[in-house]
């Protein structure tokens, strides 16, 4: 499923809300239909369907507890936990062993595409992709920007050990 938000009872997903025989209907069950924006419809439906619906509303619940007894939190963890601050980076470690003032040096010294892509991808976080989509090239020449812009401040920045 990715990471996203857990899912409530209700989401998007029929749930079950009543059973027996509705006033003037012979399939007796009452579903609603969540809709988006909270919005809610009732459904009759026949008991074959009702039937699938609880038995999926039951099956999602017992995923749900199972993964709620499997998974550990990262406060649980401790300090070993892999961190999600500035120090999990990998421009961090870079950042601790030059001067800002050599890196500000080191990034005016790019030129200015490759500068723009640099900062698109590094600060901004936007995929490749989406760059490319936005500056009108093809991912490729992206992506070879973006190399030669690291590699040219890996040379600026070693200059100086």
């Amino acid at each position: 499923m990715g990471m996203c938000a857990p899912r409530r009872e209700g989401d998007g997903v029929a749930r079950l809300y009543g059973r027996g025989p509705v006033a003037g209907s012979a399939r007796g069950t009452v579903v609603i239909v969540a809709g988006p924006g909270g919005t809610t419809v009732p459904v009759e439906v026949d008991a074959a369907v009702a039937g699938a619906l609880e038995d999926m509303r039951r099956e999602a619940r017992r995923i749900e507890r199972r993964e709620a007894r499997h998974t550990l939190g990262l406060d649980a963890m401790g300090p070993s936990a892999a961190s999600t601050g500035p120090e999990s980076d990998p421009g961090f470690a870079l950042m601790k062993h030059c001067q800002a003032d050599e890196f500000v040096a080191a990034l005016s010294r790019l030129p200015k595409v490759q500068l723009r892509r640099l900062l698109m991808h590094a600060v901004v976080r936007l995929p490749v992709r989406e760059i490319a989509r936005r500056e009108g090239c093809s991912e490729r020449a992206v992506k070879y920007s973006l190399a030669r812009a690291r590699r040219r401040m890996r040379a600026l920045l070693t200059d100086g050990d």
